[in-house]
């Protein structure tokens, strides 16, 4: 990495331009930066969950999230946990990615009353976001009509060519209640 860090330098000096940082990190949360910085705290910047180690580790995907909000989400804090899980995600898509969120009890909504995936600019992530974190657990749960809803909307990305084209992956997010 030093070797790498050295021919940028190199590089960059040839241009009168002053080389910038080089970032490292591994799929198992190692993240290295040279120069090195100092930080009061160790352990708290994890590369997982940033948008650039998301594109370079899986390409552009289509996400589907289904989340629970029946009742039984409101028990132990289930409810908080699964708007944590989908804000999280949500922040690590980036533009190149597809995106639909789907709430779902007596029956399934796909959040902002889109038909099909979305881009994933910082516009509709912030939007989605908001809305992910206004949700409130009420009603049964309707499993069908969440897995329904949920490859409707892949379908009609797909009918209206506007898929990433790569991968794509459905987030189930519930307590498993009926």
């Amino acid at each position: 990495m030093m070797e790498k860090y050295k021919g940028d330098e190199d590089y960059w000096s040839k241009r009168n331009v002053q080389s910038s940082w080089t970032y490292f990190g591994a799929h198992n949360g190692i993240f290295r930066k040279i120069p090195a910085t100092h930080q009061e705290e160790c352990g708290q910047y994890d590369p997982r969950c940033r948008p650039w180690f998301v594109a370079a580790s899986s390409g552009p995907k289509d996400v589907v999230l289904v989340i629970d909000v029946s009742g039984s989400m409101k028990d132990y804090g289930r409810m908080d946990i699964a708007k944590d899980a989908a804000v999280t995600i949500v922040e690590t898509l980036t533009v190149a990615d597809r995106i639909a969120v789907i709430s779902f009890s007596d029956r399934a909504t796909q959040i902002g009353g889109y038909s099909s995936l979305i881009r994933a600019t910082n516009e509709n992530k912030k939007r989605l976001i908001k809305a992910i974190k206004d949700l409130d657990a009420n009603g049964s749960t309707n499993f069908y009509d969440a897995f329904e809803t949920a490859f409707d909307a892949l379908e009609n990305t797909i009918k209206r060519e506007v898929t990433s084209g790569c991968n794509v992956a459905v987030l189930f997010m519930t307590d498993g209640q009926i």
